[in-house]
């Protein structure tokens, strides 16, 4: 995992963890040298979070929920907590796909949200954002307002329409190249980065197979727009 991230990440880079969870990237990226931002709104997450990283300087523990405006949200909880969401449309279309068959999502607690934005403006613009919020990626990006070198999305290949979007949100940002990382691969499927219109029609091919697993796609700047 340092090995791959090291391609996004070095010593005295500032990384945002969204969507923390139980903090394994946030490891990672300490490993590599970066101050973090983790942000998590679980507090089972959050208690674990505290436990590993509390004490350490280099991290900043968020618990919040990232959204596309700062305020309050329903996240609604899993018995598995890498599953829970803020999308009530995320979560029916994963179940009618079958996907997570071994999870529910019978209650909900109201969370503060923050945006990207509100984060950059507290601790500065960060070389690396990751981004795995179980289907509010979109919300997510909607809160960014300033481009960044570098960042992650997850995809769900139910959901293939708003992986889409974020491509095109990140497109009216910054001129960005793309890539794919299947599942926990940690390997890059298309192998180079490619144009917005080609890791669409990538994203779309996935959608059109069956048994594809979620995955990552990973977007870097180009250049910034010219405002032409």
């Amino acid at each position: 995992m340092q090995a791959f991230y090291s391609a996004f990440i070095c010593q005295g880079n500032l990384a945002f963890d969204i969507g923390a969870n139980h903090g394994d990237r946030t490891a990672t990226f300490l490993a590599l040298g970066a101050r973090v931002v983790a942000v998590e709104p679980q507090p089972d997450c959050l208690d674990d979070l505290r436990r590993k990283f509390g004490e350490r300087e280099d991290v900043s523990i968020i618990a919040a929920a990232v959204d596309s405006q700062s305020g309050k949200a329903l996240l609604h909880l899993s018995n598995n907590d890498m599953v829970s969401s803020l999308s009530e449309e995320w979560i029916a279309k994963v179940k009618a796909g079958g996907r997570f068959d071994d999870s529910e999502w019978e209650r909900m607690a109201e969370v503060a949200t923050v945006t990207l934005d509100d984060l950059i403006e507290e601790h500065g613009i960060p070389d690396f954002i990751k981004i795995d919020t179980e289907g509010s990626e979109l919300r997510a990006l909607s809160g960014l307002n300033v481009p960044v070198k570098a960042l992650s999305f997850e995809y769900t290949p139910e959901d293939i329409a708003t992986a889409v979007e974020c491509v095109e949100r990140l497109d009216r940002l910054g001129s960005y190249l793309y890539d794919i990382s299947p599942g926990e691969t940690l390997v890059m499927s298309v192998g180079r980065f490619v144009s917005k219109d080609e890791i669409i029609t990538a994203l779309r091919s996935l959608s059109e197979r069956s048994g594809e697993i979620s995955g990552d796609v990973y977007a870097v700047l180009n250049k910034e727009p010219t405002n032409e």
